[in-house]
């Protein structure tokens, strides 16, 4: 093919008719070109100004902290898990008041008990490995001890 006929596969269409007879025009070239062009994005839809959940939520900004106190207090089971009163709520102030002093303190028994028993399972963990270790080294001792009993044994016979 020589320059003049290959250049018309590249022009773009001028026009063409459909049958509802709205024209369209386009480029004839175009790799992504799938022949609509009334796509749609699907859009969210607006949030209910009057939802209790989307209403009252704080807003933070960065380095800031919140407090859920309004959630009532933390417990601290003696397994380490931790829950919260489902009843919050329908307590009186001065039982929210009673609770909150209880629940602080046994907290605070049961951090320091978890404190102190992960420190003895970290310190038994170190132990096991220190011991294991030592084990090592003695084996591998051992073994070259024997190896250098060996080359000597070996020299002696020559």
């Amino acid at each position: 093919m020589a320059g003049g006929e290959g250049g018309e596969a590249f022009s773009a269409s001028s026009s063409s008719s459909t049958a509802s007879g709205t024209t369209t025009s386009g480029n004839s070239n175009n790799a992504g070109d799938t022949g609509s062009s009334s796509s749609t994005i699907p859009q969210l839809l607006p949030s209910d100004p009057n939802d209790v959940a989307t209403t009252k939520l704080p807003s933070i900004k960065l380095g800031e902290t919140i407090r859920f106190e309004q959630f009532g207090p933390i417990i601290l089971n003696t397994d380490g898990t931790t829950r919260r009163i489902a009843n919050w709520d329908s307590l009186s102030e001065h039982e929210q008041h009673v609770s909150w002093k209880r629940i602080s303190k046994r907290n605070e028994v049961r951090r320091t008990a978890l404190l102190v028993a992960q420190e003895e399972a970290e310190a038994a963990a170190v132990a096991a490995a220190a011991a294991t270790d030592s084990t090592e080294r003695s084996t591998t001792d051992t073994n070259n001890n024997e190896q250098t009993t060996t080359e000597a044994s070996a020299t002696e016979e020559l």
